[in-house]
Parts: structure tokens; sequence; C-alpha cells
């Protein structure tokens, strides 16, 4: 077919740039590079023997099946079959035993319920004893919650209808039994009660007294030297003591004020606080001179190296200082 292609194109069509056969093989073939095919085609699509050429070698390649789609290919069809026959025989095994252990319970024992039919017509012969109640322990659990209730409410009711009355028969029987109760006395003669007023009027100044020592005993002074101290109450209450305590000495302080605390740096200069902003001071431990301070705070304890520096602390937590006797007082900030 080539041969007889290129002897109907005329001799003279022949020229440098018509492809040769090694060409146009490699073409075919997919070998040549893309700029070989691209000059290539552009002199095909110009001469005429080339075309020839071309046409005869495209009528004489042999022909491409055409591809067929997997889905569409006869095995693969015929597979299937059997394939799914089996998956539908396996629900169908699967499903079939829960139908089975279902259907007992969906449908009643023939067997069961012609005997349950069969029961009644049975008579129970005329000499039969009647049936006993069951006993309180089965009757009471197969009574409902509300009638257990009920009886057991009644149970109870009639329980303590009869312990009442039980109680009113002893009670009836032993004052059958007792004697006359004699006549009620003569009324008391006033006398004990007149003592037992005397007696507390003399145990209340008592119970005072013992309880301001006590207070006292809490709120002492004590001074460098062992026998000297002092001890302070409420409402100004002040005493001295130069015995170690064996006596007490009444003092006036000149405030009405509760005293609190107090601090004695010698045996003669004593420092006392109080309520309400009381500060008192003493350099010869008999005689109070009472000091001015900032605030009408109740002062709760005092610390003191001499007659002119001290430290008191309120109720609130603050703290002053006194470095002149008193005469003013400065705020210490905390840290």
């Amino acid at each position: 077919m080539l041969r007889r292609s290129r002897g109907a194109v005329a001799a003279d069509g022949l020229s440098d740039r018509c492809l040769d056969a090694e060409t146009i093989a490699a073409w075919i073939d997919g070998d040549l590079q893309a700029a070989d095919v691209t000059a290539a085609e552009a002199h095909v699509s110009e001469c005429a023997r080339c075309q020839a050429m071309m046409a005869a070698l495209v009528r004489t390649a042999p022909a491409v099946g055409a591809r067929v789609p997997w889905w569409r290919r006869g095995w693969i069809v015929g597979s299937l079959v059997p394939l799914t026959a089996a998956a539908v025989a396996l629900a169908i095994w699967i499903a079939a035993p829960n139908e089975a252990r279902r259907a007992p319970a969906d449908r009643p024992d023939v067997n069961a319920v012609n005997a349950v039919n069969a029961v009644p017509s049975v008579q129970p012969p005329p000499s039969a004893p009647a049936q006993q109640p069951p006993p309180p322990q089965i009757a009471d659990r197969i009574q409902p919650p509300a009638a257990r209730e009920t009886r057991s409410t009644a149970d109870r009711r009639l329980q303590r209808d009869a312990k009442v009355e039980t109680t009113n028969e002893e009670r009836r029987d032993q004052a059958a039994a007792k004697p006359a109760a004699p006549p009620p006395p003569a009324a008391a003669s006033p006398a004990p009660l007149e003592s037992a007023r005397a007696a507390t009027a003399e145990i209340a100044p008592m119970r005072a007294s013992a309880l301001s020592k006590e207070a006292f005993a809490l709120n002492q002074i004590a001074s460098p030297d062992p026998s000297v101290r002092w001890r302070i109450g409420p409402s100004g209450s002040i005493q001295r003591s130069t015995d170690g305590g064996a006596t007490w000495e009444a003092l006036t302080s000149g405030v009405t004020e509760d005293l609190t605390a107090g601090a004695a740096p010698s045996s003669t200069i004593v420092w006392i606080v109080g309520r309400s902003g009381a500060v008192l001071l003493s350099i010869d431990g008999r005689q109070w001179r009472r000091l001015a301070f900032p605030e009408r705070v109740d002062l709760v304890a005092v610390r003191a190296n001499d007659a002119t520096i001290a430290t008191v602390t309120t109720a609130d937590g603050r703290t002053f200082r006194t470095a002149d006797g008193g005469r003013t007082w400065s705020l210490l900030q905390e840290f």
C-alpha cells in the first residue's frame, strides 16, 4: 500500500522536507521531540505526498478494540448473581432464629390454654372443707399497701384502748384500796420564808465581794519589786499592795471608766489604760493623773519604758506611742 501510494504521487512532488520512513515510524511510535512533531505536522498539512503516505499508514494500522467498562463485562455480571443469592440466604438464616424465639412469647401455648380452660369444669366434691384463711404474715403480703396500713392502724388503736382500759381499772382498784386521805395541814408559818430571805440578803454582798476580788485578780500589774503590785477593775477601781498581795489598799483614780490593762516599769511609775481612751499615769504609785488621748476608743494594752515613753494598743489593733509623758501621741504604721 505504501508502494502504490508513493507511485500515485508525481515524482516531482518530492522535496527535502518530506518525511522519510524512519521519521514517520518514530512519529507513530511517539519517539519524536516536540519540535520535530510540530515541524512534521506543519509539513504534512501542505504536502500531498506525505498526506498519502500517512493515509496509507492509518489504513494499515491494526484496529484497536473499544474498552468495555468493568461492570458490563460478562464474567463480572455472572459472578454477581450467585453472590447476591448467597447474601439473601444468609440474611434469611440470621433472621429465622429470632422469629423462632419470638414465636413462643407472642403465641400462647395451646396445651396450657386447654389446661386452664379445663380446670373450671372440675367441680370440687361437696364434702371438701372450707378453705382456711392464710396466716397473718401471708395475708399482709397479699393485701395492698393501703389495706395493710389500715389494718396496722386499727391494731395499734385496739392495743392502745386495751392499755388505757387496763390502766383505768388499776387506778380504780388502787383508789378503792387506799384509806381516806388526811386533811391538809395548816398554812406554814412565814417565819422560814423570812429566814431564807435574810440569808440570801447576807450572801449577796459576800458573793459580790468574791466576784470583785476575782476580777481584780485577773487584772494585776506587777512591778520589778515583787512586794509592790496593783490591781485594777471596773469603774476606775485601783488597789495597791506593798506586801506581795497579802493586803490591799484602795486608791482614788479620778475616773469612772473600766480599767483594762497596765504596766509598771518601776515600783513607783505605773501606766494604766481603759475604755473610752482612758490613760492614767502615776509617778509615786499612789496618786494618778489622767492624760489626754487623741481618740475616745477602748484601750486594751500598754507597754512603758519609763514615765515619758509608752505605747498603747486600741481594741481595733492600732498602736499609739508617746515620748513626752502623754502630751502628744503618734500613730505607728505596721508593715
